[in-house]
């Protein structure tokens, strides 16, 4: 089952911040306590090979802890906190995520200060 969440996501510089609310009880990467600190959750990076990186990260011994769809791209959760000290996600490249990622840098960059809360399309 897939979890009811509300993402807000901001364009800060050359850096994409995301602010997660989960609705519900479902088990995801979201629910997880983490102790306080300057970076509280996870960081991503996108890949042109997941599976790859899903081998990789296991034979680290460190399983994909919460997979699943971002239109048509797949990402992976890994629990790298004991190493990092927070999750690491890795989501497909696809030119769907593309010209999300893409919007939200164009109107980060062109902000003039007003109307700060905009929905996106879809």
């Amino acid at each position: 089952m897939t979890p009811d969440i509300s993402v807000a996501v901001a364009q800060v510089g050359p850096m994409q911040v995301e602010l997660i609310e989960q609705h519900d009880k479902e088990p995801s990467p979201f629910t997880v306590e983490l102790p306080s600190m300057g970076l509280h959750h996870h960081i991503a990076a996108t890949t042109d090979d997941l599976d790859a990186d899903i081998e990789h990260y296991a034979s680290q011994g460190v399983e994909a802890v919460f997979t699943g769809l971002v239109g048509d791209a797949r990402f992976a959760f890994f629990d790298t906190r004991s190493s990092l000290g927070f999750m690491t996600e890795i989501m497909e490249h696809s030119p769907a995520v593309e010209e999300l990622f893409g919007l939200v840098a164009r109107v980060g960059a062109e902000w003039d200060g007003s109307d700060p809360i905009r929905m996106l399309p879809g």
